[in-house]
């Protein structure tokens, strides 16, 4: 599904400016403006608005609206005559700074629903981020040659452990930042591109009743918008059709649900459902639930199931994510819960997510419902694979916090691979520091996300996943002019053996992909102990609090 809308769609020049900015003054109130996700520790190039006083910067977001409001109508003098009032106060605020990434597009987000931005113009949209893929930087976890095995008398025991059956192996990835960072950014990669291009359309959705003067519904109503949202959509990219746009309010009036459906030709038949149900106090204030439903065929037998196929070896899948998110002024919570699935849509279905994946009392995905190693769905509608949990408590405009990931390829593992992260950024100084734990959880089905200990000898000869009392630290910092993190900590060499300490066993303790005559015997782990109580307690003494999320 490689489509990228990017040609411009600047909405229509018949609607009126007034019309424009009255239907778009409601919309910070009726969409959770502010919310995206990101790594914390992935950061951007921004115009630093640290340095931009409140009452400048509203000034400068009203001079955008009435600018973009006069180029829509074709007033260019006008237009210009604007911008030249940008000049005088411009230094002030020109120097850059690096930003979180999460910012940023938040930010894209609330000018595109504002209609201050146009998302296909600008390039935000990208469909094509549907299709994004959570992965592993290749300082962790890689494949691990070894020999002369001590484990249980394996002294001859020679092999090769598989692809991300280890931890953080190497303090450094390729571009030469500490690996909790690379690894924590690659592992957000399909939730970040899933949700924060939900959030996109979503937003254009809104900026188009805006463009076409069409009013956000009233209580016990919806409205529905697929005709004019599929022509501009479709107007961006012929392959993209959008067969369902719609708003809905409860008769209560106290909850909005957006949903749109949109599939593709190309390069394979797929579709994918967006629906977001959000509970507004305010635009500061709110609550909801955002689920992306991607729905394609696979020849991969490991996810398909044989009783949900198009024709032979030719898989009904799906890609579910949810994200349960909170704000209070600034104070962001979420937690994101994605895995694979077995089937697609009912005929004339308008839940597609409900057809194919089982949800709990929150409206978030239940880890709990799997298919437990089966290869067929029946009438359980389970996960069969590559389940994640993702949950932060963040600082919306620094990204400082806590954040939790975890992740579980197999539902027949007993355990889940677990990072958590605490990061924080000095005003004063602009430098930022971050705290990376790793180890291993309950299985991600049960988990409540507390660490349990290293497993060092996962799959290695006489192998044990009972976890030790050590978790693997790194720690990394950034200067506000640095070009990037580097590592300020590491705790992080271990052995693959029950012990975690090697005497006659050798392995692959750099990471090159040749094991070296002799390499890695003997090692002597340098892990974070754990003396008396438990891992859990261990890292939130060093400054982790998950006891700060809302969800996971």
């Amino acid at each position: 599904m490689a489509l990228i809308l990017a040609v411009c769609g600047c909405g229509s020049s018949s609607s009126s400016s007034t019309a424009t900015s009255s239907a778009n003054t409601a919309a910070a109130s009726t969409f959770p403006t502010g919310l995206a996700i990101a790594s914390p520790t992935t950061l951007t190039a921004s115009t630093n608005l640290a340095s931009i006083s409140v009452s400048t910067g509203t000034y400068l977001a009203d001079l955008g609206k009435n600018i973009y409001a006069e180029l829509k109508q074709g007033h260019w003098s006008k237009a210009v005559e604007l911008t030249a009032l940008i000049l005088p106060i411009s230094p002030a605020y020109a120097a850059t700074t690096k930003a979180p990434e999460g910012l940023v597009i938040a930010q894209d987000v609330g000018k595109i629903l504002d209609g201050t931005k146009d998302a296909a113009t600008a390039g935000k949209v990208v469909f094509a981020d549907f299709l994004a893929q959570d992965t592993n930087d290749n300082c962790f976890a890689p494949q691990v040659a070894y020999a002369t095995h001590e484990e249980a008398g394996m002294g001859s025991a020679s092999g090769t452990l598989p692809t991300g059956d280890t931890g953080i192996w190497k303090s450094t990835a390729t571009d030469g930042s500490p690996c909790t960072v690379a690894q924590l950014e690659k592992r957000v990669t399909g939730v970040k591109g899933r949700m924060n291009q939900a959030l996109i359309m979503m937003a254009w959705l809104r900026d188009d009743l805006a463009d076409n003067s069409m009013a956000l519904p009233t209580a016990g109503t919806s409205v529905d918008a697929t005709t004019i949202f599929n022509t501009r959509v479709n107007a961006e990219d012929t392959t993209v059709t959008v067969s369902s746009a719609t708003i809905a309010l409860n008769g209560a009036g106290t909850i909005y649900t957006y949903r749109v459906v949109a599939a593709t030709t190309t390069p394979t038949a797929s579709k994918v459902e967006i629906k977001l149900v959000h509970t507004p106090t305010s635009s500061t204030v709110y609550s909801g639930v955002l689920t992306v439903t991607k729905l394609e065929t696979s020849t991969d037998g490991a996810f398909g199931c044989s009783d949900q196929i198009v024709s032979a070896g030719v898989y009904k899948v799906a890609t579910v994510n949810t994200v349960q998110y909170s704000r209070s002024a600034d104070v962001m919570n979420f937690g994101s819960r994605s895995g694979q699935y077995c089937g697609a849509e009912a005929a004339s279905s308008t839940d597609f997510a409900a057809d194919v994946a089982s949800f709990d009392s929150n409206g978030a995905l239940d880890p709990a419902i799997h298919l437990n190693g089966l290869t067929t769905r029946g009438s359980t509608k389970g996960w069969r694979g590559n389940f994640a949990r993702f949950s932060g408590s963040y600082d919306r405009t620094t990204f400082a916090g806590d954040f939790l990931y975890a992740w579980q390829a197999g539902n027949g593992d007993g355990n889940s691979r677990t990072f958590a992260a605490h990061t924080s950024y000095d005003s004063a100084t602009e430098i930022r520091a971050a705290k990376g734990f790793f180890a291993y959880s309950a299985a991600i089905q049960t988990t409540d996300g507390s660490v349990l200990g290293m497993i060092c000898n996962w799959a290695g000869p006489g192998n044990s996943h009972t976890p030790s009392l050590k978790y693997q630290y790194q720690a990394a910092s950034l200067a506000a002019a640095g070009a990037n993190w580097s590592s300020t900590a590491d705790n992080i060499v271990f052995a693959p053996t029950t012990t975690c300490n090697s005497t006659t066993t050798q392995f692959d303790a750099n990471g090159d992909g040749t094991l070296a005559a002799g390499e890695g015997a003997p090692t002597t782990n340098t892990l974070v102990p754990v003396a008396s109580g438990t891992v859990q307690t261990a890292i939130e003494t060093a400054g982790f609090s998950k006891a700060s999320m809302t969800f996971f």
